[in-house]
């Protein structure tokens, strides 16, 4: 099925626009480029539990929570400015790397991407 619009006059196919509700009952692939202006930044020096979606800069060694019941598809960045190579990941009862063990986080400086793959990998480890 293609999915064809026209456009209001005025409207064009370039540009910057904002969707404010869109109704599918079916399958709708849509080609084009996307931006993502912002992500949502947590600052950190103490222990936390970490949440999807979100970017973690620590600034302090401590024990840094994965999220106790992620989704496949789940995503989170832990970034150590601490200066430290001390920190820990703690795996809250899922796999890291496949392995029921917390991961520590001994690079300076380093952005960790950490994707839930599925419940034998548990949570991939990516920089």
């Amino acid at each position: 099925m293609a999915f064809t619009k026209v456009l209001p006059a005025g409207i064009t196919t370039t540009g910057s626009y904002t969707i404010s509700s869109l109704d599918v009952t079916s399958n709708v692939s849509i080609a084009g480029t996307s931006q993502l202006n912002r992500v949502a930044i947590t600052t950190t020096s103490s222990n936390i539990t970490l949440e999807a979606g979100r970017t973690y800069v620590y600034y302090a060694s401590g024990t840094y929570t994965l999220p106790a019941s992620p989704t496949v598809g789940d995503r989170l960045e832990i970034i150590n400015r601490s200066g430290t190579v001390t920190a820990v990941l703690g795996r809250n009862g899922s796999n890291i790397m496949g392995v029921a063990d917390d991961v520590l986080l001994d690079i300076l400086d380093e952005a960790f991407k950490v994707t839930y793959s599925n419940s034998t990998d548990g949570w991939v480890i990516g920089s």
